[in-house]
C-alpha cells in the first residue's frame, strides 16, 4: 500500500476516532457560558425598558406565573427549521416587574418547525430545553367555542406560513438575570414570584415548584395572571369562571397572610394554597375545558398548572 494511502485511512481512522468520543462536560458547559455571555451583551441596552420600546419591541403577553411578560418586534427575526440561530438577534425580551420597574430577567428563540421535524440543537451540549406551541392545535382549539376568532388566525397564519407548513413553533428560555436553580433554559424560573415579592433567597432556596406558584399567586394580580389567559383558551365563562375566580383568591389570601412567617412555613403554606386551588379547577372544569387550556403547549398533559 502507497505512504499516501496509508495516510489517508490513518486520517480517516483518526475522525472517526474523533466523532465517536462524546463532548466533554467542561468543554460544552464552557461553550455555553459565552454563548450566554454573548447574547447578555447583545441585549444589554434592553435592561433599559425605554431602550426597548424605542427599537420597536412591544409587549405582546401579559405577565406569566414563573416566567414573566413577553416582547416581540414587528419585523422581528423568523427563524426557519434548519437555520442557525444568531444569538444575537432574539424572537422575545421577557420582563417582569421587581421592586415597582421592569427588570428584563431572560430571552427566548423561536423557530418554526414542521410537524414531524425535532426539537432545534439551538446551543451548545444537550442542556437546552425546548417546548412547542402548536399553532394548528390551538386554533382547533379556538374553533371549538370562538369560530370567528379561529377562522381570523386561520388566515393570519395561513398568509404568514401556509407557504412551508412550517406552523409548530419550538421556543426556548434563557434565563440571563437572576439564578434559575432549575436551569439556565427551562421554562420556567421558581424564584421569579419571590423576588417579585421581595422575598430573598432564604424563602426560594429549595423551595418546591408548588411554593413558587403559590407564591405567584400572592402576587397583588397573582389570580389574574393565572387565570385570564387559561379560561380564556379553554372558553370557561359565567358561574364556573366565578367560581374559580373565589377559590383563588381564598387561596391568594391564605398566602398573603402568611408572608410575613418563616421561610419554610410559608413554603408550606403556599404549596398547600397552591394544591387545593389546582386540585379545585381540575374539578371544576370538564374534559373538554381541560384539554383546551391545556392545547397551548404541545403534547401538555396532568393537571392544568403545566400549562404557561
Amino acid at each position: 500500500m502507497a505512504a499516501s494511502e496509508m495516510k489517508l485511512l490513518y486520517l480517516i481512522a483518526l475522525v472517526l476516532s474523533l466523532m465517536a468520543q462524546p463532548l466533554h462536560a467542561d468543554n460544552w458547559q464552557q461553550a455555553v457560558q459565552k454563548q450566554i455571555a454573548a447574547i447578555e451583551r447583545a441585549v444589554a441596552p434592553y435592561r433599559d425598558i425605554r431602550q426597548a420600546r424605542a427599537d420597536g419591541w412591544r409587549r405582546t403577553t401579559a405577565h406569566v406565573p414563573l416566567m414573566g411578560e413577553h416582547w416581540a418586534r414587528r419585523d422581528g427575526v423568523d427563524y426557519v427549521v434548519g437555520d442557525a440561530l444568531d444569538l444575537h438577534r432574539q424572537s422575545n425580551l421577557i420582563y417582569a416587574e421587581i421592586g415597582g420597574r421592569m427588570e428584563l430577567i431572560a430571552v427566548s428563540y423561536v423557530v418554526r418547525i414542521g410537524p414531524n421535524d425535532p426539537m432545534p440543537r439551538g446551543f451548545s451540549g444537550p442542556a437546552d430545553v425546548w417546548h412547542v406551541h402548536n399553532l394548528d392545535q390551538i386554533l382547533a382549539a379556538l374553533g371549538e367555542k370562538r369560530p370567528l376568532i379561529a377562522r381570523l388566525g386561520s388566515r393570519w397564519v395561513a398568509r404568514n406560513f401556509a407557504q412551508d407548513g412550517n406552523r409548530r413553533l419550538a421556543m426556548v428560555h434563557v434565563w440571563l438575570y437572576g439564578n434559575n436553580p432549575a436551569g439556565v433554559f427551562e421554562n420556567l424560573n421558581p424564584t421569579l414570584p419571590y423576588r417579585r415579592l421581595g422575598l430573598g433567597p432564604a424563602y426560594s432556596d429549595g423551595a418546591s415548584l408548588d411554593a413558587a406558584q403559590g407564591i405567584a399567586l400572592a402576587h397583588p394580580n397573582g389570580c389574574d395572571n393565572e387565570l385570564d389567559g387559561k379560561l380564556w383558551l379553554a372558553a370557561v365563562t359565567g358561574q364556573k369562571k366565578r367560581a374559580l375566580g373565589r377559590i383563588c383568591r381564598q387561596m391568594q389570601a391564605q398566602v398573603r397572610a402568611s408572608l410575613d412567617r418563616p421561610p419554610a412555613e410559608l413554603n408550606r403554606v403556599a404549596a398547600e394554597a397552591w394544591r387545593v386551588f389546582d386540585e379545585q379547577r381540575f374539578m371544576l372544569l370538564s374534559d373538554d375545558e381541560r384539554r383546551r387550556m391545556l392545547s397551548i403547549v404541545e403534547g401538555a398533559g396532568g393537571t392544568c398548572a403545566v400549562v404557561q
